[in-house]
Order: structure tokens, then C-alpha cells, then sequence
């Protein structure tokens, strides 16, 4: 009965050394976090961001969501002529900085604090996921803070505010373990890669895209060891099976639209341009810099010599992530053939988005060599070696900020009334143009001065937005005739003319709606929700998740 009693005893304080190094762990995430996400201030004490390529494309983004539950289209913003990008852009995962902005009053200060949340979730989702590569955990920690503090995300979240970019790359470790878990465990798992996937299509189209390239990649390498067998390839296709299943709910929505109406697109570039060349990459990361381009840092650079010197202790699974990193990189330079692949990838517009993946993978690797020095050195040893790295790490950062601070003078930035009133006016922005019909771009100024075309003549009309997804126009005809709204056709669309149901078609001038007018006048009400394909497209993503969820609680 003692020996019982002793042994409970000493299983209760075990769990209370794990609570205790667990929670340790997130006080220490939590501290670098604010150490990470640094907040500017103007001289009147108001939150601002200090540089701006997208911010106004992606602020107007998240505000629109104010009614996405009822409708992809909020006519308060781009230009207030129904714009697609919604139902093109996934917002799944940015719909908690709308909330937060709304909670908050401030639109910059919402932001900031989203992305102090996220940078939490990155270090510790980085760090669960390489724990779980069957690495220890000094390594765990080191890869899960050497890939947060990468300088790629400090250009998407201070330079360029691009959200979606950063969201994703808290993502990309989830992916990298369900591609562990499939191909290099005994018996494969495809769970882990399903919620990997299924998140990225929620956020970032070209970050999924990023993803499922580094799967590809890890099957090309499977197929050539000759390490794929049907265990492997079953588990494979449940897990894109279930992801696409998942992601009805965006996917549908999207392709409806894209099937229905041709949407302009960011533009695309030329690649092989648009490309780093070698040299650039090498002074770039040097220099240390958050700017429009994804680069390393200089700790990376330190990182790569490490790595060289010591390639030989890197083996397995780790050996393969570290091929994947340098395929990565070669990708992003001019070295890679981009001009046979243009036409396939045009839309990509940079090849040094790849930057994001490779941050992730260089450190996965490099967590070998963390272990291998854990090994043969003492604790003390390989603590202080840990606490060098860390302190490195900050300063690198710091130094990065103190750039982004000195931009166009100390507090001087774009605070939440300056986007605000951009955003909710005439705007004219990076990326207006996207995710309106192709055919707009001849009529564009027409329709975004809100004229309607009418007996033969463009011309101002009464309008009324009586809700974010509802506008109404008043217009007298001098006899029935055809006349192009100054809205968009997209699918889910509802017009009515004097209380009598029209069906919604577009102009093929340009894109726009077209509705008969009558003699006299016309009270016209255009009205635009989801459609039905879309509605269950949904029921069936959320039933699925709560089905997939509940298995996954009862497994664990």
C-alpha cells in the first residue's frame, strides 16, 4: 500500500516538472513575442504602420468582412462597385483581426495585436510540430525561434502588409510534419497534413500553392529512395481527399465565380525579372533589411556555414528537409530556369516568396546540429551555446527595426483614420483593379464614378447603399431600353426593378450588370448573397470538420 502511495506520489510531481517546464516554455514564447512584435507609435500617441505596399488592399479586405457571413460583397469599400475579392481571397483565418479591430476601435492597433497573437501561435506550433519530428527540446525551441524572428516575416508584417503571407507561415510547419508523419513514420499518419492544408486554403491561395510544391517534392524524393509503398500512397490521397472536402467551403465559391465570370487577377510578372540573382540574395541578407523582397537575415547566413561544416551529422528526415531548403532557394534565384515555366506560373509574380518555405526548412535541419552538440557537450554547455543563439537572434531583429523605425522619419506612418479614409472613399490603391471582371477595365472610370449607361449615354445616377450588401438606384427612362449598373456581375447577384425579380446577367461590354429599364421610372435594388452551390459547399466543409474534429478529440 506504501510502495503504492510512493508511486503516485512521485507520477504527480513528474506531471507537475512537465506543467511546469510547459508552462516556463509559454511564459518564455509569450516574453519573446513583445520582443519580436514591436508596436510604432506618431507623435500623438496613435498606433501606425510605417511602411505600406498592400495595406490598403488588405485592410479594405478585412474590413469587408463585416457582413461575410451574409454575403462576399461589402459595397463600403473598393470602390463600392461589388468586388469579387472575397469570394477569390480566403478570409477564414484573417476574420479574427476583423474582431479584433472591431473590439479594439482601432484598425492598426487590431492589427498589431493579431499579429503578436500569431507570432505566439508561430513559436509554439513551430515548436510542437519539430518536438514531434521525434527532435528533443532545445532544438525544438531553437528551430521554433530562429524561424518566427525570420526576416520575410518581418517584411510581410512592417513593409508590406501582406497578411495573408505571414498567417500562412505559421502553417507551413504543420505541413511539414504531416509530410513526416505520411512518408518517414512506420506506419503513416495523414491527419496532421490535412489541418495543415485545409488552414493554408482558408488564408493564402500562393502559400497553399508553396505547400503543396514542398509535398510534391518529398514524393518525388520517396518515389527515388524507393521508400513509397501503398501504406504511404493510401494515406497520401486520404489526406488531399480530406483537405479538398474541408475546403469546399472556399473552394466552390471561388471557382464558381472564376468559372462564371473571368476575374482579373494580380498581374502577372515575369519571373526570371523578377527573380534574385545570387549575388542580390547574398547582399540583401546581409544588410539586414525588412524591404518589398523576401531575403534571409545574416543569422541565416551564419546558419548555412554551420550547416556546410557540419553536413555530415545531419541524416534522415532531417538530411531530406535540408535538400528541400536548398531546392527552395535555388528556386528563388536566376539560376532557375523561370522563362520555361512562365506561362504555367506567371501569376506567382515573385519567385522569392519561395524565401518563406526555405526560412522554415534551413532551421528544421539545422535542429539536428542542436542535438548533436546537446549530445556530446554538457547541459551548461549547450544552454549557453542556446542562450548565444537567442540573444543573436534579438539583436539581429532589433536591428532590422531600427531600419523600419528610421523609414520616412520617426513616427511618421499611416495611423487607423488615414486608412480609414482611404479605404471607405474613392480609393485608388495597389491591387484596386483585382477581382473585377476582366471585361471592367474599358468602362472601369465610368463605373467607379457611379454612372449608368443608358440611352446611348453614360451618366450619373441616384444611388443608396441601404446596407454593405445592398444598393439601391432611382432613374428615369425615356423608354424601355437596356442599361449597365454601375455594380458588378457576380454569381449570388439578386436585382429587382420597380418590385419585379430580374435575372442577374452581366454586360458584355463590360462586366457589369444589366438590367431592362421600363418607360418612366425605375426604383432598381441590386442585392448580392451565396449561392446555393456555394451554401452547401459550406454545410458539407462544417459538417466534415465536426466529424474529422470529433475523431481526432477521441484519438487523443
Amino acid at each position: 500500500m506504501q510502495e503504492n502511495n510512493k508511486k503516485n506520489i512521485s507520477t504527480s510531481f513528474k506531471l507537475n516538472d512537465n506543467v511546469k517546464r510547459n508552462l516556463i516554455r509559454i511564459i518564455f514564447f509569450i516574453i519573446l513575442s513583445f520582443c519580436y512584435l514591436i508596436f510604432f507609435f506618431n507623435t500623438k500617441g496613435q498606433p501606425i504602420i510605417k511602411a505600406d505596399i498592400d495595406g490598403q488592399f488588405n485592410f479594405s479586405r478585412v474590413m469587408s468582412l463585416e457582413n461575410i457571413w451574409k454575403s462576399p460583397i461589402n459595397f463600403k469599400y473598393f470602390q463600392h462597385n461589388a468586388s469579387a475579392v472575397n469570394l477569390m481571397y480566403p478570409w477564414g483565418t484573417i476574420y479574427p483581426m476583423y474582431l479584433l479591430i472591431k473590439l479594439t476601435g482601432s484598425l492598426v492597433g487590431g492589427y498589431y495585436i493579431y499579429f503578436l497573437l500569431i507570432t505566439f501561435a508561430t513559436l509554439e506550433i513551430t515548436y510542437q510540430c519539430v518536438k514531434r519530428m521525434k527532435q528533443t527540446t532545445l532544438p525544438s525551441i531553437f528551430a521554433a525561434i530562429l524561424y518566427t524572428f525570420a526576416i520575410c516575416r518581418t517584411s510581410d508584417i512592417y513593409f508590406r502588409v501582406d497578411m495573408g503571407e505571414v498567417i500562412s507561415m505559421t502553417f507551413f510547419p504543420l505541413v511539414l510534419l504531416g509530410i513526416f508523419q505520411i512518408f518517414y513514420e512506420k506506419t503513416p499518419h495523414w491527419k496532421t497534413l490535412v489541418i495543415g492544408m485545409t488552414l493554408l486554403v482558408y488564408t493564402h491561395v500562393l502559400s497553399l500553392v508553396i505547400a503543396a510544391l514542398l509535398v510534391l517534392f518529398f514524393i518525388c524524393l520517396n518515389l527515388v529512395k524507393k521508400q513509397m509503398n501503398k501504406q504511404r500512397f493510401i494515406a497520401l490521397l486520404k489526406a488531399t481527399g480530406m483537405s479538398i472536402v474541408l475546403g469546399l467551403g472556399f473552394l466552390v465559391p471561388m471557382l464558381q465565380t472564376m468559372l462564371t465570370v473571368k476575374v482579373n487577377g494580380p498581374g502577372p510578372m515575369n519571373l526570371y525579372v523578377c527573380s534574385l540573382i545570387p549575388r542580390q540574395l547574398l547582399d540583401w541578407s546581409l544588410n539586414n533589411i525588412a524591404g518589398s523582397r523576401d531575403v534571409f537575415n545574416p543569422v541565416f547566413l551564419i546558419l548555412f556555414v554551420v550547416i556546410i561544416l557540419n553536413l555530415k551529422k545531419i541524416k534522415g528526415f532531417f538530411k531530406d528537409v535540408l535538400f528541400a531548403a536548398v531546392f527552395f532557394t535555388f528556386i528563388t534565384t536566376s539560376l532557375f530556369p523561370w522563362d520555361v515555366f512562365q506561362n504555367m506560373f506567371g501569376l506567382l509574380q515573385f519567385p522569392w516568396r519561395f524565401i518563406t518555405m526555405a526560412s522554415l526548412l534551413f532551421p528544421v535541419a539545422a535542429s539536428e546540429l542542436v542535438k548533436d552538440y546537446q549530445i556530446n557537450y554538457s547541459q551548461s554547455k549547450s544552454i549557453k551555446l542556446f542562450n548565444v543563439l537567442i540573444l543573436g537572434v534579438l539583436f539581429a531583429h532589433w536591428g532590422t527595426m531600427t531600419g523600419v523605425n528610421q523609414m520616412d522619419g520617426y513616427h511618421v506612418g499611416s495611423n487607423s483614420h488615414f486608412y480609414l479614409s482611404q479605404i471607405t472613399k474613392k480609393a485608388d490603391f495597389n491591387g484596386l483593379g483585382d477581382y473585377y471582371p476582366a471585361k471592367s477595365n474599358g468602362d472601369a472610370g465610368y463605373i467607379s464614378d457611379y454612372k449608368i449607361y443608358a440611352n446611348d449615354n453614360w451618366q450619373h445616377v441616384k444611388h443608396k447603399m441601404s446596407d454593405s450588401y445592398n444598393m439601391k438606384f432611382s432613374y428615369d427612362s425615356d423608354g424601355s431600353t437596356t442599361a449597365i449598373l454601375p455594380v458588378y456581375f457576380f454569381p449570388g447577384e439578386k436585382v429587382t426593378v420597380n418590385g419585379v425579380h430580374q435575372a442577374a446577367q452581366p454586360s458584355d461590354a463590360d462586366g457589369a450588370t444589366q438590367v431592362n429599364l421600363v418607360d418612366g421610372s425605375n426604383k432598381i435594388e441590386v442585392k448580392y448573397g451565396y449561392t446555393l452551390l456555394a451554401r452547401i459547399a459550406w454545410l458539407i466543409s462544417i459538417i466534415v470538420c465536426i466529424i474529422f474534429n470529433i475523431k481526432i478529440f477521441k484519438q487523443h
